[in-house]
């Protein structure tokens, strides 16, 4: 696995949403950065429910977890997958 960025949420019952970098780690982190900041309402669902948005952000995998142990091990799969 490659460069992976992350975009979490502090709120209650939201996830972790994992996308794939490529190697020019500024250049991913900026697409998903103005999509974070763009005026799109409901980003997350916005994102889950558009295949156009999953594949152009590089969307891996959307982690639901309660705590840091739950999510630490959900991270370590994807990474040696």
């Amino acid at each position: 696995m490659g460069i992976l960025h992350f975009w979490e949420s502090t709120e209650p019952s939201k996830a972790s949403y994992l996308f794939e970098g490529n190697p020019d780690f500024y250049s991913s982190a900026q697409v998903i950065f103005d999509y974070i900041i763009s005026d799109t309402t409901n980003k997350r669902e916005t994102l889950i429910n558009s295949s156009a948005l999953k594949q152009q952000l590089k969307l891996k995998r959307r982690i639901f977890h309660t705590d840091y142990i739950q999510w630490y091990k959900e991270v370590e799969v994807l990474i040696n997958s």
